[in-house]
């Protein structure tokens, strides 16, 4: 791996180094390759300055025999060259002169016709990107003939074509001077050539046979990359991308003349397309480059520089629209060699970084340098001015959207494939949850069936009468099938809170009340290990306060019943109180005398399964889910929980909760504490339940409150007891999962048959959860019980719906009825 990375990192400085090699060739080639065009130079001075014609086939670069001089003011007319008086400032055109935006420049070349006829040639401008272009020659008999074309004018081209070309004729035996002026504010290179008819038709031909085969092929690639991007709507790499790609092919049409052809009159998209496409071609990569290589991520630096430059071209853009082109052209071409220079070294830098993908971005940047070195030689005269080189910084800008193109593919392909496995990783984790649900679930039921049993079983026999012994025997049951249960509910509770299904039901609740009530449950517990259990509430308390109620007293009873299992003597203290600081708070804690907790191992008690260490789990029990649940609970209600103590020295547990407002007045009329312990002498109930001890326990549990019960084993049956029965019954507890006929069907049944009397049905089940509650509720049923079946929980059913008025008989049910249709 270590020689991979040496190589990888040898490479990209390899990269590096010619990349920087060929931009400062670029930008220095002018003197770099003055010894190589002095030749050339001093052969072009050599030769005569004027052009012999002598009827053969021509197809000649003028450079070498181009006189020129600047017209800084801009004051001088055809009339004031012709007159020969400006003859001494025309110099010899030099090999690295580029046209300077604020300038005037008049150009001349000579030509002598030694043939015995007229000559008809064509001066060809290889070129669009002139404002003004004026060209002055002389027709056969001697008459001026001048040319005012330029993208600032409506005129059009003489000779019918993409770029600039004018007609030259040449008498038998006769001399002429053609004179040139050229206003632009592009930085551009000025190459004119001479041709007969016959080449500049081939010459045309060639080149426009080049041009279109690079607009078709970067239209080929827009179109692939619209397909490409629509099948992956979410690449903004592919949608930069497409943007770069239509703006480079703009480019290619404005400087090859197909804006101005099919456009011939609008003058404005004519002197501003350019520059337009330039500056958007950047601003398109750049943001392009930032999406590729991620450089907030990757580069942080580098990033920020390039949306320096990304800003700088948007301001650009828009102040194309209100200041003139020329003024402007100076910050684009500082802006497009800052952003190639930098894009130049991102690539292998990113390669260097481990980021092996991002090659053809490298490969890509310098393949488009390298070719428009070409051109740029070629146009000092170091290279041969063949048509392809002349072309070539438009097949670098093909080969760059190549790369582009695979890099972007791959890169779209390789993110694509990796959404799609995280996506099939969350449906697997999904699945795992789904399943892990429906077993917990299904084992919830399994074991609250028998634990039903065995809780009411035990609860039955505390009724009757025991000697000391068999009484010891079964309060321990009762407190291994209570703590049985707690784990099982701890268990699920947790399951809900990983899942995010666990939902807080709010409602205003009597505050002191509600206190007392959750302590009350451990006096006994703490008052057999000799503790005391003190409850301290502040009397600033409001009376009433909205919370959950049932969560709340599962937080408080976990902490007191820890409390409590830590403590071997001494107290333990539950204290509430409001804070107002910042915002309203209840300020809850519960402290003890006990073990403590050390300093080390605080934070990881709230995790689950967590205990203190594992001699504590061996002597005291436990799961560890309790504090875990505590805090997970506390931060669903907005709060936060902490724990302060020191080893041997008791624990503090401590948290807070938003004080919601409440809705009822904060003036409470403590309502009498009424006895739930009634008997119902008189009344009839049916149990639907196909578990035999649970009917034993169902049935023990209703006749000690006085009440008639009849018994099936499934739905069927108390279908048809209800539909046989003279007297309706008082109430039906059903277990929802039975043979033959489940619980929810029957119920269906059931309401189908009452008339003037809609039967109490109570569902019974195993399921704890809330959208299995709402299930029993839509499905009919009334009211909600769950196994193991507690005595409180029946006393608050039966006084809830047997304290309503007498049940309807069923003769004169059925009589309501048939009075009814």
């Amino acid at each position: 791996m270590k020689i991979i990375n040496f190589k990888r990192k040898q490479a990209s400085f390899f990269l590096v180094v010619i990349g920087l090699l060929f931009f400062c060739f670029i930008c220095f080639s002018p003197n770099l390759h003055a010894a190589l065009a002095l030749a050339l130079e001093q052969h072009a001075q050599s030769e005569k300055s004027t052009i012999v014609l002598d009827g053969s086939k021509l197809s000649r670069r003028l450079r070498p025999q181009l006189e020129y001089f600047i017209d800084e003011e801009g004051t001088i007319n055809i009339d004031d060259v012709r007159s020969g008086r400006l003859d001494e400032r025309f110099l010899p055109y030099p090999n690295s002169l580029k046209l300077q935006e604020s300038s005037i420049y008049w150009l001349r070349f000579k030509l002598r016709n030694e043939s015995y006829y007229s000559q008809s040639l064509v001066l060809d401008f290889n070129e669009i990107l002139f404002w003004e272009l004026d060209v002055y020659s002389r027709a056969l008999s001697g008459v001026p003939v001048d040319y005012q074309l330029g993208l600032s004018r409506k005129e059009a081209n003489p000779i019918d074509g993409r770029l600039y070309a004018f007609p030259v004729q040449v008498a038998a035996k006769a001399e002429q001077t053609v004179y040139s002026r050229i206003k632009t504010p592009y930085l551009i290179e000025l190459n004119p050539y001479l041709f007969d008819p016959v080449s500049y038709a081939s010459d045309s031909l060639m080149r426009g046979t080049t041009s279109n085969v690079i607009l078709g092929m970067l239209m080929g690639i827009m179109l692939f990359l619209c397909v490409f991007v629509g099948y992956v709507r979410d690449s903004r790499d592919g949608v930069f991308y497409l943007a770069f790609v239509f703006l480079s092919a703009l480019i290619v049409a404005t400087c090859s003349g197909y804006i101005t052809y099919f456009f011939p009159g609008y003058v404005w998209l004519n002197t501003h397309m350019y520059s337009l496409s330039v500056g958007g071609m950047l601003v398109a990569f750049i943001a392009f480059s930032r999406s590729y290589f991620d450089s907030s991520k990757l580069m942080p630096w580098v990033d920020k520089l390039l949306a320096l430059l990304f800003y700088a071209g948007i301001v650009h853009l828009f102040a194309l629209l209100f200041l003139p082109v020329e003024s402007l052209m100076g910050p684009l071409m500082l802006l497009a060699g800052v952003t190639m220079l930098i894009l130049l070294f991102i690539g292998p830098y990113a390669w260097w970084l481990g980021r092996q993908q991002l090659w053809v971005f490298a490969l890509g940047n310098l393949c488009f340098i390298s070719l428009c070195l070409l051109t740029h030689l070629s146009s000092l005269g170091v290279m041969p001015p063949a048509t392809l080189i002349r072309h070539s910084y438009e097949f670098g800008m093909l080969a760059q959207s190549i790369f582009f193109a695979v890099g972007v593919s791959q890169k779209i392909l390789s993110d694509r494939r990796g959404r799609e496995k995280l996506a099939m990783q969350a449906l697997l984790v999904k699945a795992e949850d789904k399943t892990k649900n429906e077993f917990l679930a299904k084992m919830s039921h399994e074991i609250r069936t028998p634990l039903n049993g065995l809780v009411g079983i035990a609860e039955l026999l505390k009724s009757t009468k025991l000697n000391v012994e068999q009484q010891h025997y079964i309060d321990m049951l009762q407190s291994s099938g209570e703590n049985l249960e707690v784990l099982l509910n701890d268990i699920l509770d947790v399951s809900k809170m990983n899942a995010g299904q666990l939902k807080l039901d709010y409602c205003d609740v009597d505050f002191s009340e509600f206190l007392h009530k959750v302590s009350f449950p451990f006096e006994v517990s703490a008052e057999s290990k000799g503790l005391a259990l003190l409850l301290d509430y502040h009397p600033s308390l409001p009376a009433f306060v909205m919370i959950d109620p049932t969560r709340l007293r599962q937080v408080i009873g976990n902490l007191l019943s820890n409390a409590i299992k830590f403590t071997d003597s001494g107290m333990v203290t539950l204290s509430v109180w409001v804070t107002t600081d910042e915002q309203a708070c209840l300020f809850f804690e519960v402290s003890d005398t006990g073990i403590g907790v050390a300093e080390g191992e605080r934070e990881r008690l709230f995790d689950s399964f967590q205990q203190g260490n594992s001699g504590i789990a061996r002597r005291f029990g436990g799961s560890g889910l309790g504090l875990a649940i505590c805090r997970q609970l506390i931060e669903l209600m907005g709060g936060r929980i902490e724990l302060s103590g020191s080893d041997n020295s008791g624990a503090k547990f401590h948290f807070w909760l938003p004080l919601l407002p409440c809705r009822l007045q904060q003036v409470p009329v403590r309502a009498r504490k009424e006895k739930l312990s009634q008997i119902y002498p008189g009344k009839r109930a049916l149990v639907a339940e196909d578990n035999i001890v649970n009917q034993q326990v169902i049935c023990g549990l209703l006749q000690r409150y006085k009440i008639s019960v009849d018994l099936v084993a499934d739905g069927e049956q108390a279908v048809a007891r209800v539909s046989s029965a003279v007297e309706a019954y008082d109430l039906i507890i059903m277990d929802c999962e039975m043979p033959i006929m489940d619980g929810f069907a029957a119920v269906q049944v059931i309401r189908a048959l009452d008339g003037g009397h809609r039967h109490a049905i109570v569902a019974l089940t195993a399921h704890v959860s809330s959208e299995y509650r709402q299930r029993c509720l839509s499905a009919g049923m009334d009211d909600y019980l769950t196994k193991p079946l507690h005595s409180e929980q029946l006393e608050v059913v039966l006084k809830k719906w047997l304290s309503k008025p007498a049940s309807v008989p069923r003769s004169e049910r059925v009589s309501q009825t048939q009075g009814k249709s």
